[in-house]
């Protein structure tokens, strides 16, 4: 999934359409979120998401996307939503189910948040969750065990061109003298741990990029109140005294 930020003007409502449908499961009616999702302009936008990734221009401008709609789904118990929207943009609909589950448990988890959530979620988002991560970890360290295991694979490509049903043209020799491969398992080990991020640090990384605004102190993109200004300027002010 590719992230790519545009600071905008002040949006009127229809250019946000999924703000419609957001109301419509904050008003904890699915009725009403069924309704919204018959509406084309809502479902093309989940087709094409074309406003995902904007960031407002104004500091008290609702974000109304994927991401919100989903999450408000969750936390109103709206699971078949959440799988009518898995239709229509499979990709940014279960990245946005493991992001809002992700925060949900960590809100749980620390009690920092007043809102009382439902602790119960439905299977069906669990697994789409899930899906997520099984999908992040495998495009991370995927080719690693491919290259770790070329052995085994190599094996079983030729049985099957023994037997007709494939023609084994892979160089396994050649991937079979790559470094990884005589690498001691616990050395791999520590690089898998590297490659695939621990959870708390991929949702870190989407929290920015999904949640980042034009901030008007510094006027750099950062997460609502998470303004460094003051921050940058002490080191502004101790970098000529660390060089000198």
């Amino acid at each position: 999934m590719r992230f790519h930020f545009s600071v905008t003007v002040q949006h009127d409502a229809p250019e946000f359409p999924l703000g419609m449908l957001q109301t419509a499961i904050e008003s904890q009616d699915e009725c009403n979120a069924w309704n919204a999702l018959a509406n084309q302009r809502i479902r093309s936008e989940l087709v094409c998401s074309t406003t995902t990734h904007k960031v407002p221009s104004g500091s008290q401008q609702q974000k109304c996307n994927v991401f919100t709609c989903v999450e408000a789904a969750v936390h109103c118990n709206m699971p078949r939503i959440v799988l009518a929207m898995y239709q229509l943009s499979p990709a940014d609909v279960r990245l946005a189910t493991w992001y809002a589950l992700y925060n949900l448990k960590s809100k749980h988890k620390t009690k920092r948040s007043s809102v009382v959530y439902p602790l119960q979620i439905a299977s069906e988002l669990a697994n789409l969750a899930r899906s997520q991560r099984k999908i992040w970890l495998w495009e991370r360290v995927g080719p690693l065990l491919l290259v770790r295991n070329c052995d085994i694979l190599a094996r079983k490509d030729r049985g099957s061109a023994m037997l007709g049903q494939t023609k084994s043209c892979r160089d396994w020799e050649a991937l079979a003298a790559h470094p990884i491969t005589r690498l001691p398992d616990l050395a791999f080990g520590l690089i898998l741990s590297f490659v695939a991020l621990p959870e708390a640090k991929e949702a870190r990384i989407l929290r920015f990029l999904i949640e980042a605004r034009l901030c008007q102190k510094c006027s750099r993109l950062c997460i609502p109140g998470k303004c460094k200004a003051k921050r940058l300027r002490r080191m502004e002010r101790r970098g000529p005294k660390a060089r000198s």
